[in-house]
């Protein structure tokens, strides 16, 4: 590899470092361009030591200190190199904090040995004896002090990796966790048959080792290999999926290996990620588990054909719920800077890493398309051409088709950008600002999707293809007709194709099967919502991709395409009307919660009024839903399922739904406690109404045979309209409640199958309170 920040530098390793095995310190030296040698040559500058192998006086300690000529210092040196990305004063970083002179008797015969001793020195032998003034205890090094420590109910050989090994040391240790995680030794045993990779390794993730394969030692060992072929870590092979080997282990003799104690987390949840910074460079992110990401770019080729692909897979019968990341990536400044980088392990976990390189070209492309066809059963060649030739196959990984295209370039440095312009000042209204922050809330975005079990992680929105959208939409579509009895179907195989293509993160809880109307309609109102979230992700983004001087509210205001959004006096008689509405509309059967009005904007959205079918029969009804979704609802509009959305659910077909009752609508809400919630009133031409009294899934087909414009789902409860009100010739059934008899529903519905007859106006931030939490 050419220069770059360890360059000409040759540097041997002695010791058990935390910051992992020798054969993962060893890619890092590689890949920032140093070379290393296992044992002490005449070529070599730098000897990396631990503490504890410079103060037991280690052979390759002594051969370095006979030479005098090389620089003996601690694994901080090379952090701080990279972190510095040049090189750094070695002085600076000696063992134990300063050097001391060790009182060592080496004779002139011991010197003609250590010559000889230089070539010969391997990690096995590092604890080799020499005369020393004063005594100590000596032992021949064990290939169990080459293999961690981990924790084990038995002292049973374990074959499966631990996946979050940033979780296994002190805290005062995680800077440097967070870079021995990004590539994952092959000698890394895991600590627990529930291990959140225990799932991915049991056919596919590793490859079988030949077995007594010896390890080269001496001169072979340090032979130099030529920069043009492809160099990996230990546990570059591990990933061939046409094996049953469990084992992350590389030597054959692994399973009969009896491995020391220590403390570990393996099967804790990534639930709560720390803050990570991702470096975005041109239209995919570099991963940050990637030790070099900051140096490193997605590669793209000649074509503009984006090297970096997502696998999911998912299997409820086997409680196994995986990912498989694969990206080709390029260093910053060298030519022949090439890796391939793979990651995998259980969704919701960090999991296991692995590098393939430095290498050149051809050779990280094979690599990738190599992996691609292992794990999926496609060639990445024709889905490159072709996204949706993809086809997916039993026990294989299914690639989830993301978008670049709308991936604004240079959204990292626009953000920098606007950091360094001073922000002026909003000019909107204080309660439109306000509004507006709850409605772009990001956390609250976040928290909607954990909520929903979506793995954003595995699958960002911003990445979130139509194409992948209809599928989901298609196997929910096949889940319904089984569930239904209209086909034949295994439910089991088709829950586990829907969950590989919307990712989802269960933990090490079993994905469960989607086996009944509430559960599929759970699954439907979730690909909604990702579609309504998508919408205010991508306003955000906008936002601050933008060059323009404006507050990033305003900026997002802007955005909705509103033509006003102006707050309501709460002297005024229009407000008192609504404020009526909702409190002789709260039905007996929803005493659980209250609603409060905070504030009311009366608002339109541009071009709607100029649309909007102004039939006879017009009322002011209620629509309610998350508050996530209006950023869509309020710039895209009121929509209408599409023909591929499963039908379970929509009681009176596909269209758009409206209450009389505002505490009906609120439900759809999905407030907790002490939620604020947002409302829609919308004025919606009825027109000539179908009358129902039960449930009917062609009622859409009914209304346009039969010459009506909507139909009305009749309920027991509903208000008194001989006591309605009016804004502006809109009827407001604000009147009390009366009771019917011989109807089956609980209160009215309203559907009108033409989003034409809606007019968005008014908006209600209400404050939502479980009177039981």
């Amino acid at each position: 590899m050419s220069s770059i920040i360890l360059n000409g530098c040759a540097i041997v390793l002695s010791g058990k470092f935390e910051q992992g095995s020798q054969s993962y310190l060893q890619s890092i030296i590689k890949t920032h361009g140093g070379t290393f040698n296992s044992t002490i040559t005449k070529g070599t500058t730098h000897l990396v030591v631990t503490e504890s192998d410079y103060e037991r006086k280690s052979a390759k300690v002594t051969a370095a200190l006979a030479r005098g000529d090389i620089e003996i210092l601690t694994w901080d040196w090379i952090e701080e190199c990279i972190k510095e990305k040049k090189l750094v004063d070695p002085k600076k970083y000696p063992p134990g904090g300063k050097l001391v002179d060790m009182d060592i008797e080496i004779t002139k015969e011991q010197d003609s040995q250590n010559d000889n001793a230089t070539q010969n020195v391997n990690e096995h032998e590092t604890d080799k004896k020499v005369p020393v003034t004063k005594k100590r205890q000596t032992r021949k090094k064990t290939k169990d002090d080459d293999q961690p420590k981990i924790d084990s109910a038995d002292d049973n050989p374990i074959t499966n990796t631990d996946a979050n090994r940033d979780e296994q040391k002190p805290p005062a240790r995680r800077k440097r966790q967070t870079r021995k995680n990004s590539i994952k030794d092959s000698s890394q045993p895991a600590t627990d048959s529930n291990s959140p990779t225990a799932d991915v390794n049991k056919n596919e993730d590793e490859q079988k080792v030949p077995a007594k394969k010896k390890r080269r030692t001496g001169k072979n060992a340090a032979a130099k290999v030529d920069d043009n072929l492809p160099t990996t870590t230990d546990n570059d092979a591990s990933l061939n999926s046409n094996t049953n080997d469990t084992s992350n282990i590389t030597t054959s003799d692994a399973s009969t290996k009896k491995t020391k104690k220590r403390k570990t987390a393996a099967s804790d949840p990534v639930d709560e990620p720390k803050m990570v910074t991702i470096i975005k460079k041109g239209k995919a992110p570099v991963d940050p588990n990637f030790h070099s990401h900051e140096s490193y770019h997605v590669y793209a080729d000649s074509l503009g054909h984006i090297w970096d692909c997502m696998l999911n897979q998912t299997n409820v019968g086997a409680n196994n719920n995986k990912f498989f990341a694969i990206q080709l990536l390029k260093h910053d400044s060298s030519e022949t800077g090439y890796v391939t980088f793979t990651r995998w392990g259980r969704v919701g976990y960090t999991g296991q890493s692995n590098i393939y390189g430095p290498t050149n070209e051809w050779a990280a492309r094979a690599e990738f398309e190599k992996k691609f066809k292992a794990k999926t059963g496609n060639k990445w060649a024709d889905i490159l051409v072709d996204p949706d030739s993809f086809v997916s196959f039993q026990g294989k990984y299914t690639y989830l088709q993301r978008d670049y295209g709308d991936d604004p370039e240079g959204l990292e440095q626009a953000r920098e950008k606007r950091k360094k312009k001073k922000t002026p000042k909003s000019k909107l209204h204080p309660l439109v600002q306000d509004v507006i922050k709850m409605m772009f809330d990001s956390r609250l975005l976040k928290d909607t999707l954990v909520s929903m079990n979506y793995d954003a992680r595995r699958l960002p929105l911003g990445k979130l293809s139509k194409s992948t959208i209809n599928r989901g939409y298609e196997i929910l579509r096949r889940i319904e007709k089984v569930i239904d009895g209209e086909v034949r179907g295994n439910l089991v195989d088709l829950s586990n194709e829907f969950y590989t293509v919307i990712p989802h993160s269960f933990g090490m809880s079993v994905p469960p099967v989607i086996n009944s109307v509430e559960m599929l309609k759970g699954k439907v109102d979730m690909i909604e919502a990702l579609g309504e979230i998508q919408i205010a992700t991508s306003i955000i983004d906008e936002t601050e991709e933008s060059n323009t001087i404006k507050h990033p509210i305003d900026a997002n205001y802007e955005r909705l395409n509103l033509a006003r959004m102006d707050p309501l006096d709460h002297d005024s008689e229009e407000f008192k009307i609504l404020e009526k509405y909702v409190r002789n509309t709260h039905g007996d059967t929803h005493s659980w919660f209250d609603l409060e009005i905070l504030e009311v904007y009366d608002i339109e959205r541009q071009g709607e009024r100029e649309n909007f079918k102004k039939l006879h029969n017009r009322m002011l009804l209620w629509h309610g839903s998350r508050r996530t979704n209006f950023a869509g609802i309020l710039s895209q509009g009121l929509r209408i399922a599409p023909p591929h959305v499963p039908h379970s659910g929509y009681m009176f077909g596909k269209g758009v739904y409206f209450a009389d009752r505002v505490s009906k609508s609120a439900n759809y809400c999905c407030a907790a406690g002490g939620d604020v919630v947002f409302m829609l009133l919308c004025e919606v031409a009825l027109g000539d109404m179908l009358e129902l009294v039960t449930s009917d899934y062609d009622a859409c087909n009914r209304v346009k045979n039969e010459g009506k414009h909507c139909t009305k789902g009749l309920g027991m409860i509903e208000p008194d309209f001989g006591d309605v009100m009016y804004l502006d010739d809109v009827v407001v059934p604000c009147g009390k409640t009366v009771t019917n008899e011989g109807r089956y529903l609980q209160y009215n519905e309203y559907i009108v199958y033409d989003t034409s007859q809606v007019l968005q106006k008014y908006l209600l931030k209400l404050k939502f309170d479980n009177r039981y939490r």
